[in-house]
């Protein structure tokens, strides 16, 4: 018995599985879906399987499987922007006794993903640090595919300037 994986996958979000086997057999195929996947679908033989067993982060069919059994699963790739603050605060006494604490640092951080890849740029890209980029709308980052090598970048819009592109980063 043979599986076979055609995918694209992390840059893509479809995955198909194609069987070859000399004689039915009965066991559990257990898919892992990822803990970022919300919405995937999952297909056995060109149909659609509305309800599917799960546990322990695991897509679980439990049949005969036969020659030429193909599964197909798509796991859809959104744009998700993560918020971080790297905040610093000093606690001392004041001289009379009273506790003071004093914010010394506040860093606002913003990161992309995209399922399972965190993306980057390169460089500063050019930005000073005292450079300010206000945080985009996620609906406006734009997803370009490299003709060269297939593999997605995200556009990032900044006003005034050309779109800060990012990577994946591996």
């Amino acid at each position: 018995m043979t599986w076979r994986q055609i995918t694209r996958y992390p840059f893509a979000g479809a995955v198909r599985l194609e069987l070859t086997s000399e004689r039915p057999a009965r066991f559990s195929l257990r898919l892992r879906v990822p803990a970022w996947s919300e919405n995937f679908s999952l297909q056995l033989n060109g149909e659609t399987l509305a309800s599917v067993s799960r546990a322990d982060g695991f897509a679980i069919i439990d049949r005969e499987w036969r020659n030429g059994d193909v599964v197909e699963v798509d796991f859809p790739l959104p744009v998700r922007m993560h918020r971080r603050t790297h905040l610093n605060i000093q606690e001392s006494r004041a001289p009379d006794g009273t506790p003071v604490a004093q914010e010394v640092m506040h860093l606002d951080y913003v990161a992309f993903t995209r399922g399972p890849l965190v993306y980057a740029s390169g460089l500063i890209d050019g930005y000073k640090t005292e450079e300010t980029i206000r945080e985009p709308e996620v609906a406006q980052v734009r997803v370009a595919v490299d003709a060269a090598n297939g593999i997605p970048r995200l556009e990032v819009p900044v006003a005034g300037r050309a779109p800060l592109n990012l990577e994946p980063y591996y």
